[in-house]
């Protein structure tokens, strides 16, 4: 009877312990269950978070891509505007040339041979106000600068460009001075016969004054 109750007392912690130790793996398995719930929630928040870093990288791929874009049309566009404005003021610079302007050869015409009748100047005040704004840069020569009481005389083969009908009518050459006031044309430079194309000219001085000799 004394050695059953020893086997029974020594069998009672055991049974305790075995006990503890099935209570404590219950608990083991729900914590490391928990941790992996946690883990799972944890990635999937990093999943969410790098797709959304993926959509703003494209974003910022795309972004960056049309404002180079927006540069390179934007400087085409400059350039555009650059080239449009160099060619008006080719087209201004032209305008005021008669000798350009009058031009009507085109690249399959033969130009003009001098036997070919010369053009008659079409606007003559136009025409001569454009070839002293033509001049203005240039530094005017004491002979080119009219003078009160000058006399102005055209050769025939010149004078068709002025007075068309004198071509075949009268012989030359031709004083034009008081025709050309007559005419509202203002002589600024001689030279601005030479850029309508009127070489053939001579300008003659008007004598000076003389001196009366009390005065000497």
């Amino acid at each position: 009877m004394h050695d059953h109750s020893y086997r029974w007392l020594l069998a009672f912690p055991l049974c305790l312990l075995l006990f503890a130790v099935g209570c404590g793996g219950d608990k083991i398995q729900d914590a490391a269950q928990s941790q992996v719930g946690q883990e799972l929630e944890r990635l999937r928040v990093e999943n969410a978070e790098l797709a959304t870093l993926r959509a703003d990288n494209q974003e910022v791929l795309k972004l960056r891509t049309d404002n180079q874009d927006i540069h390179k049309l934007r400087g085409q566009y400059q350039d555009l505007l650059r080239i449009r404005k160099e060619n008006e003021q080719l087209r201004n610079q032209l305008a005021k040339i008669p000798a350009a302007r009058n031009a009507s050869t085109t690249p399959n015409q033969a130009a003009p041979t001098p036997s070919n009748a010369p053009q008659p100047i079409a606007n003559l005040v136009q025409s001569f106000d454009e070839a002293a704004l033509a001049l203005g840069g240039q530094e005017m020569r004491e002979p080119d600068k009219p003078q009160e009481g000058d006399r102005i005389l055209v050769d025939t083969n010149a004078i068709a460009l002025l007075i068309p009908e004198l071509l075949s009518t009268n012989a030359g050459p031709y004083e034009i001075s008081g025709w050309l006031k007559s005419r509202g044309v203002l002589l600024k430079n001689y030279q601005q016969f030479n850029s309508l194309g009127i070489t053939n000219y001579q300008v003659q001085r008007a004598d000076p004054p003389a001196q009366n000799p009390a005065t000497k």
